[in-house]
């Protein structure tokens, strides 16, 4: 089974949520301000809420030559800005409070 999160009480050690999110299997998971974040394949960026996990807003990034969607390698959050970072190379910036996508590069070594 894939796609679900679980989050357990820090004091009690008890399961507190339970629940099916996504149709893939979920990649990385990251706390930020204003909830956390959850990165499936297929280049999906969901944000939740800390406290009731209901999803806030999704953020996608997308192939630039129309092929399947980039594998997200890393992502950060800082304030009000999304991070992500995909195994083509690219790093795409997004804004939290409003859903746009402020740039994107490519990071060369």
């Amino acid at each position: 089974d894939h796609g679900h999160l679980f989050a357990w009480g820090s004091e009690s050690g008890k399961k507190i949520a339970d629940r099916a999110k996504f149709d893939n299997p979920v990649l990385r998971f990251m706390e930020g301000p204003g909830g956390f974040f959850a990165t499936t394949s297929g280049g999906v960026i969901a944000q939740f809420h800390a406290e009731n996990q209901k999803r806030l807003q999704e953020f996608k990034v997308v192939s630039e030559t129309g092929a399947e969607a980039p594998t997200i390698s890393s992502c950060a959050c800082w304030e009000t800005l999304l991070a992500v970072g995909t195994l083509d190379g690219r790093v795409i910036i997004f804004d939290t409070e409003t859903g746009d996508q402020r740039t994107i590069f490519v990071a060369k070594p």
